[in-house]
């Protein structure tokens, strides 16, 4: 990458209207999971794109604090030698930002719809954009962070494999802190966004490892969960019908 390429690219990172296409350029569309039950990634195309700019400009509305100084910035631009150490520096410094543009996506659809209003028109159509949007921004959140992370497959205790789609985060979650949860899918019978799986009931996969026999054909499992499908169905059941 020339130098010139670079500091094209850095601007991308650091401006709220250009972020969205930065990112989309880094986490591009994809398919994950055993063959027959795959999960795809990062989409919504240009949508997607747009989406998060608008969020980041709703947010910025709210609290132009998010946005860091300029002397943040510059020692990051400062710093970078490599596309790698690029991405890792910006999240870093623009952490606040997603953290902030991910609550607007956590937020019922009607809420964030009003919020982002001013900044693109509410449409259904754009519902798989949003889906990409959060696994965007949880893919950024979550590599920072020692746990899994957006495409990792989990295989659960009755040797389902399932892929992470999304992190599950507290209200006031803390920059740095790890999700409470994931969202794991595509799980027959549950919502088409996943089904939760508790952080706790995570547990890597040792280097070299493997979760069980595999064809060599198949992909292997990232994390094991101390839990079973038709465990977690029966919760989610139970946790609807409750008053």
């Amino acid at each position: 990458m020339g130098e010139r390429e670079s500091e094209a690219r850095l601007q991308d990172a650091f401006d709220p209207k250009r972020r969205g296409q930065y990112l989309t350029d880094l986490f591009q569309e994809r398919v994950v999971g055993r063959p027959g039950r795959e999960v795809r990634l990062f989409g919504g195309g240009a949508d997607r794109v747009m989406v998060l700019r608008a969020t980041y400009s709703a947010v910025l509305r709210h609290d132009s604090r998010l946005m860091p100084g300029a002397d943040a910035v510059a020692a990051v631009v400062e710093a970078v030698t490599a596309s790698r150490a690029e991405a890792a520096a910006t999240h870093r410094v623009m952490a606040p930002l997603d953290y902030g543009a991910r609550r607007y996506l956590t937020l019922g659809s009607t809420v964030w719809q009003a919020r982002m209003a001013p900044h693109s028109p509410p449409d259904p159509a754009l519902d798989p954009a949003v889906d990409g949007a959060r696994q965007t921004l949880d893919a950024v959140l979550t590599g920072a962070i020692d746990g899994p992370t957006v495409g990792d497959l989990v295989e659960l205790a009755d040797r389902e494999t399932a892929v992470v789609t999304e992190a599950v985060w507290l209200p006031d979650a803390r920059i740095g802190r790890s999700p409470v949860a994931y969202l794991v899918g595509p799980v027959i019978g549950g919502p088409p966004r996943g089904i939760a799986v508790f952080a706790w009931d995570l547990t890597a996969v040792p280097a070299g490892d493997t979760a069980g026999p595999r064809s060599d054909r198949e992909p292997r499992p990232a994390y094991t969960a101390a839990v079973t499908l038709a465990g977690l169905l029966a919760e989610r059941k139970a946790r609807k019908a409750a008053p």
